[in-house]
Parts: structure tokens; C-alpha cells; sequence
């Protein structure tokens, strides 16, 4: 991992800090001077940038939903949405706790259209988009209500890689 401080890169690897994984995918900045990363094989990174310490959020030490986090997006309250290739969860750096949404519950209101979460777009407080390998996942965190959009919807491919709101 890379961050650019006054002007400086400084580079962080398992080799030369505490970070636990090399394969990062997705950061994101926190609201206390820190970074949230979805990393290959260590799940959620907390990266405080004061304190150049990193804690790991693992299937060992959290309920966090896989080690393999693809997707780390934050919304305007703080919470974070993360992607793996077991579904989606929302957790809450406050408390620390995990929302999952996969489809090996049996509340049909958190379940993905399919569990390999490839983006998360989070539109505004009452719309999150959800990419997944097969079809649009559309979900509303007021309600946690998800509806779910493929090819018969007019996509022109259920496999959703990316997404970004268009003007």
C-alpha cells in the first residue's frame, strides 16, 4: 500500500510495517484520520494514519464476511459497505458491527441476486447499487429492502463489473 504524506509516498508492505496483507484492493478513507482496506486474504484493514497501526477485522477475530474484501465504499454516516465473493455487509466502525446480505439466510429481504459482489455504488442515503457477477442489485438501508435488475430489466449483461453514476 502507498499513501502520500506532505508530499512524501511511503510505501507499506508485510516485509516493512505491520500491514497484514500485500493484495490490496479497495481503500477508502475513514472520518478519523485513518484508511479501510479490502484486502486478499485478511479481510477489513483499519489503518490508523497517526498512530501507523493496522488491525485486521478476520473471519478469526470479527464477523466479518469473508478474507477475500474486493469492494470497501463509505456513506455519508460513517458506515462502510463491503464486497467479497460471499455477499455484501454493512459494518459500523462506531460499534463495530457487521449487517451481512447473502443468500444463505432465510430473510429473502437480505438476499443478492449472486454472492460475488464485484462494486458497490452508493447513489445517495436510500440508494446503494450492488454489481454482482449475475444481475443489479438495488438496496434501500432505510428499509434493507433489495430488488434485483438483470438482462429481461434491459441490462445488457448480468455480469455487472463496475459502476458509476451518470449524469
Amino acid at each position: 500500500m502507498i499513501v502520500k504524506k506532505n508530499n512524501e509516498f511511503i510505501s507499506y508492505t508485510t516485509e516493512n510495517s505491520d500491514i497484514p496483507d500485500n493484495s490490496i484492493f479497495s481503500v477508502v478513507n475513514g472520518d478519523r484520520n485513518d484508511l479501510w482496506i479490502g484486502s486478499f486474504q485478511n479481510g477489513l484493514i483499519h489503518y490508523s494514519i497517526d498512530q501507523k497501526k493496522f488491525e485486521s477485522f478476520t473471519l478469526s477475530n470479527s464477523e466479518v464476511i469473508n478474507s477475500y474484501i474486493s469492494v470497501v465504499r463509505k456513506d455519508n454516516n460513517g458506515n462502510l459497505y463491503l464486497g467479497s465473493t460471499n455477499g455484501f455487509q454493512i459494518f459500523s466502525p462506531a460499534s463495530s458491527t457487521f449487517v451481512t446480505f447473502n443468500n444463505y439466510t432465510n430473510d429473502t429481504n437480505k438476499k443478492l441476486s449472486n454472492i460475488f459482489v464485484n462494486d458497490i455504488l452508493i447513489e445517495n442515503d436510500t440508494t446503494i447499487w450492488i454489481g454482482t457477477s449475475n444481475g443489479l442489485n438495488k438496496f434501500n438501508p432505510t428499509t434493507d429492502k433489495i430488488k434485483y435488475y438483470f438482462t429481461t430489466d434491459g441490462l445488457p449483461n448480468n455480469a455487472v463489473r463496475s459502476l458509476v453514476v451518470d449524469n
